[in-house]
């Protein structure tokens, strides 16, 4: 094999286990990103309706925009569809 060969070789598999390492990296942050976001989520739909206002239909509406999205993740991520993901929030209330 010539220089150029094993020049043009060897780069090719460093910029493989750089792309590897970046993915990695890559799909750490989005995991990290995706708990701390559902635990502000949880913490954000917790303090819904105990402010000045209380309870009223347009946080009913909030909640369930919110829920619906959720439930969109959860179908694109397991590969569910939306009566399976109900049926499994049906049989996790208490």
């Amino acid at each position: 094999m010539n220089t150029n060969r094993a020049d043009t070789l060897r780069r090719r598999l460093e910029n493989a286990e750089r792309n590897k390492a970046n993915c990695a990296a890559a799909i750490a942050r989005n995991k990290g990103d995706i708990a701390s976001l559902l635990d502000h989520l949880g913490q954000l739909a917790q303090a819904e309706g105990d402010g000045e206002t209380g309870a009223n239909w347009g946080i009913v509406g909030s909640l369930a925009h919110v829920r619906g999205h959720l439930i969109e993740a959860v179908q694109f991520l397991s590969g569910l569809d939306r009566d399976d993901v109900e049926t499994a929030l049906d049989e996790m209330r208490p």
